[in-house]
């Protein structure tokens, strides 16, 4: 897209191959593990001293859960595919972090991506694997940041009668977004967050990680502090009402980004939006 900085600027390289060695390592090494766990329970039966009553006559009294491996998860000793779907999922989120494809996730992909990684629904991390899947998610970067903004224009600056995005002005008021004593509505100030995001993206700046970022952090502590936040894009006011203010500072990343959403969103044929 003309006018646009280069995004693929912001896409790290990373040493896959060192993670795909190290996997390697980690499953011989587990297996081994497993094994000599099995031994040490078979000695253990061999042993024959769990009969009778004995109150501490037991597997798990001297540190050997019966018939499980000793970790905080409990995973069975036979379940080894657990543990390296624990592994691809951390390798995964790692290199997604890493490169920065996360930078072009919205809040709403972001979170779907992270109930994934907690619940080990990811590719296994081998080397085809990873080059295919990569070179597929680096080509659709911008697909992704299409459809955060999408969702930002649908919430913030959208005209209900043409169903199409509004261009935003120098500046955004996003009302009940927030209140002094507690979040109102923490959707509200990660769309603010999916903005900010686009909007280093389109200017070709590596935005803050996700875990830095301003409505997330607000979130996890239950508390806002607008004021604080001024960057070379936004200034952000709150208001005892409940009102965001931001007063964009970068205008020629915000007219970018009007153009990215109406080329991202409009019906075909139309070459204008209207303005906020």
């Amino acid at each position: 897209m003309e006018n646009f900085k280069d995004t693929s600027l912001l896409i790290a390289p990373v040493d896959c191959e060192s993670i795909v060695r190290a996997r390697a390592e980690f499953i011989e090494a587990l297996t081994a593990s497993f094994e000599q766990l099995r031994n040490a329970e078979a000695a253990y039966d061999a042993a024959n001293i769990a009969q009778g009553v004995g109150v501490y006559r037991s597997p798990r009294f001297c540190g050997l859960p019966k018939h499980r491996f000793n970790t905080p998860h409990g995973h069975e000793i036979d379940d080894l595919d657990k543990f390296i779907k624990g592994f691809d999922a951390q390798a995964w989120d790692f290199v997604l972090d890493a490169c920065g494809l996360k930078s072009f996730m919205g809040s709403k992909e972001l979170g779907e991506w992270e109930e994934r990684v907690y619940s080990k629904n990811t590719l296994c991390f081998e080397l085809p694997v990873v080059r295919t899947a990569m070179s597929e998610m680096v080509s659709k970067r911008m697909d992704s940041l299409g459809r955060s903004v999408a969702d930002v224009y649908r919430s913030f600056s959208w005209d209900r009668e043409s169903k199409r995005p509004k261009a935003m002005s120098k500046r955004l008021a996003v009302s009940m977004a927030w209140r002094p004593d507690e979040l109102m509505d923490g959707g509200k100030v990660r769309l603010v967050d999916d903005l900010l995001r686009a909007l280093h993206v389109i200017d070709g700046v590596r935005p803050p990680a996700p875990r830095e970022a301003f409505g997330y952090k607000q979130c996890a502590a239950k508390a806002v502090d607008v004021d604080g936040l001024e960057n070379d894009f936004v200034r952000v006011q709150g208001f005892r009402n409940g009102s965001l203010h931001l007063h964009f500072k970068n205008l020629a990343a915000l007219e970018a980004l009007n153009t990215f959403a109406i080329q991202s969103l409009a019906p075909r044929g139309g070459d204008t939006i209207p303005v906020n």
